[in-house]
């Protein structure tokens, strides 16, 4: 140990994986003796071979650590996606208390429902969006909803946490919570006040960059609606290079293991939006519309239908980035 930095970090709790699928769940000990927090649910992975399968590898991986379910006393949901909190209902079960934003709360005691409706929602959105109603067709029919399953938490189990909630680990050192809304309304990421490891969630992740995906917060939506989508590129970008200036020393992602290089990761996130922000303007330029179908089309021309429809909603984040820009 070289430094003071590094000797508050070797005080530190060191993060414990627990991997289901490509998800990556971190524990964490809480100050108190056999206490721990669970930094997201896991997926509840459908499974021909058990129903409980999620569930029996996550307890195999915490017996290897002589520890049970009951020992996780408290449960980080980072966002309200089928992935993360897919067994928030089931650690509610076992006593856990679910700790999640007030804006994921509804999603959460939803369930599968609102995973299925928020779909279905987003492909009619993107019919009024320019999208021919054969390609959506098409899109369905090559996606897999059947991999795992969602069961409705109880709100009464359900905890709403705020933006710099502080949760006290072991050896003295405090996980603070902090708003990052972008990938999702109710997004939340968790950074260690000494040692400064971020729980990122699927807010930075080191191979991938994370999608601000498409929000309409309906229940449904027919064709003869036309919404307003809510705005979420413009706060992702926002919420990034807010954790790009925090000092942060190690990364503890959704998926796959720990980033040693944070820099890296959030200069990528940054530079990536920066260059598409430029494609996306000139591509408009040429095709001379704003539908962002045909901006699609034209700035991947060789893209299948599935990926064209995701660049598309990225497409839309950009639009919606340029206009919060023009009002300052």
């Amino acid at each position: 140990i070289t430094s003071l930095k590094e000797y508050l970090m070797s005080l530190s709790p060191i993060p414990i994986p627990i991997h289901l699928a490509t998800n990556t769940c971190w524990l964490l000990p809480l100050d108190k003796n056999d206490s721990w927090l669970l930094v997201d649910a896991g997926p509840d992975l459908v499974s021909h071979s058990s129903p409980e399968f999620s569930w029996d590898l996550l307890s195999a991986q915490l017996a290897q650590h002589e520890l049970i379910p009951s020992n996780i006393k408290k449960v980080l949901i980072t966002h309200e996606h089928i992935d993360h909190a897919g067994l928030a209902s089931r650690w509610a079960k076992e006593g856990a208390t679910i700790l999640v934003h007030p804006e994921a709360i509804s999603t959460l005691t939803k369930g599968i429902r609102a995973f299925e409706d928020d779909r279905e929602n987003r492909f009619s959105y993107l019919v009024q969006r320019g999208v021919p109603s054969s390609i959506v067709d098409e899109i369905k029919s090559q996606t897999n909803t059947n991999s795992m399953w969602w069961i409705p938490c109880p709100e009464n189990a359900l905890h709403p946490i705020l933006d710099q909630h502080e949760i006290m680990l072991r050896n003295h050192e405090t996980l603070v919570i902090h708003y990052a809304p972008g990938h999702t309304r109710g997004n939340l990421v968790a950074v260690t006040s000494t040692s400064k490891l971020l729980f990122s969630g699927d807010t930075v992740l080191e191979h991938t960059i994370p999608t601000a995906g498409l929000h309409l917060g309906l229940e449904s939506l027919n064709e003869f609606e036309s919404v307003q989508h809510w705005p979420s590129l413009p706060l992702f970008i926002q919420s990034v290079k807010k954790l790009a200036q925090s000092d942060i020393q190690v990364i503890y992602p959704g998926h796959g293991t720990a980033i040693y290089d944070p820099d890296k990761a959030f200069n990528r996130f940054i530079l990536h939006h920066s260059k598409r922000a430029k494609k996306v303007m000139m591509a408009s330029e040429t095709v001379g519309t704003d539908n962002p179908y045909l901006i699609a089309k034209h700035m991947f021309p060789r893209l299948g239908n599935r990926r064209l429809a995701q660049a598309m909603i990225e497409i839309i984040g950009h639009q919606d980035l340029k206009q919060v820009q023009d009002l300052n």
